[in-house]
């Protein structure tokens, strides 16, 4: 054998070896996780390079110092702990091959509306792992807030109801059938066990409920239509064969947290703990108390909440 062949034929192997390597650290995680800034672990963070500082918006839009859009870890890297696969809440940015939670903050559902949406994150696990997903983890979904906000958005700033309403169930539409197709596009590659979450109820969120009651109402109905067709969708998937998806409604958590605070260790369940505009006493004197830090996004104490009932659900069965 020629060294030229020789040379050849080593890196063709060391390629393969690379890519069976990481195959093999991405099967023994316990989840792979794709989504938004609700479960991004810093993805973000390691795309832009830059953090939230005082004075702070209602609606960030990039991660805080905690490279997480919280002021803690998110539910994901609770989770990924407390199941001894830290790994699998970890950023896949900065560990491709290796950690598995591929959730980009300001990420949509629908394709093409932005540099990160479900369908590049999904494209993005899949070629790190060769095109091949492990049966062996779960693949955990939770989209579709950022998606809902357009909704609004476009009710709000549409010059008629009609028009308004229709660009909205078109957002909502072409998200969930983007969730189906990414969904299709895993199993196809070997995903068998799947999570999916209900998107966020965004009436509850206080950049939401700062506009009153009509947009409370219409977040209310949007979220509601968005779940709906969630749940047809799902219903259609699980005659894929060899699959199983598991859906969990985290809006009902949502509504116990903020009928019962008292009982998931909150008092505050309706303001946030930052305050916007100022630079001065910007953060709240005990974020532990509150279950909001900004306009949408929940604590660190609200994600601890969050991945204990995200485990009892789908993780309580499973060795640890």
């Amino acid at each position: 054998m020629t060294m030229h062949k020789l040379t050849r034929w080593m890196l063709l192997a060391l390629t393969f070896a690379s890519a069976s390597l990481a195959q093999a650290q991405g099967c023994n995680n316990r989840f792979v996780a794709f989504g938004d800034s609700l479960t991004d672990p810093g993805n973000a963070y390691a795309a832009l390079g830059v953090i939230s500082t005082a004075p702070f918006s209602l609606i960030p839009s990039v991660p805080y110092a905690s490279h997480t859009f919280s002021n803690g870890p998110t539910w994901a890297q609770r989770l990924a702990n407390s199941l001894d696969s830290p790994g699998s809440g970890a950023p896949a940015f900065t560990g491709p091959g290796t950690f598995t939670n591929y959730a980009v903050g300001g990420a949509r559902a629908r394709p093409g509306t932005g540099s990160y949406d479900l369908t590049a994150e999904v494209s993005l696990f899949l070629s790190n792992y060769g095109g091949h997903a492990c049966p062996q983890p779960t693949y955990v979904l939770w989209i579709g807030g950022d998606d809902l906000r357009d909704a609004l958005t476009a009710i709000a700033t549409s010059p008629d109801p009609a028009s308004g309403q229709a660009a909205a169930q078109a957002i909502i539409g072409t998200a969930v059938t983007s969730i189906a197709d990414n969904v299709v596009a895993l199993a196809d590659s070997g995903a068998r066990n799947f999570f999916i979450l209900n998107a966020p109820d965004i009436s509850h969120a206080p950049a939401v409920r700062i506009f009153g009651p009509p947009a409370i109402t219409a977040g209310a109905a949007l979220s509601a239509a968005f779940n709906d067709a969630l749940g047809a969708a799902i219903a259609q998937l699980r005659g894929l064969p060899q699959v199983h998806i598991a859906r969990y409604d985290d809006n009902v958590l949502i509504a116990a947290i903020i009928a019962n605070p008292g009982e998931f260790e909150l008092s505050d369940v309706v303001d946030t703990c930052l305050r916007f505009g100022v630079v001065q006493n910007a953060v709240c004197e005990e974020p532990s108390d509150f279950l909001f830090w900004d306009g949408v996004h929940p604590t660190a104490a609200g994600h601890r909440i969050v991945a204990r009932a995200v485990r009892a659900s789908a993780f309580a069965s499973q060795e640890d």
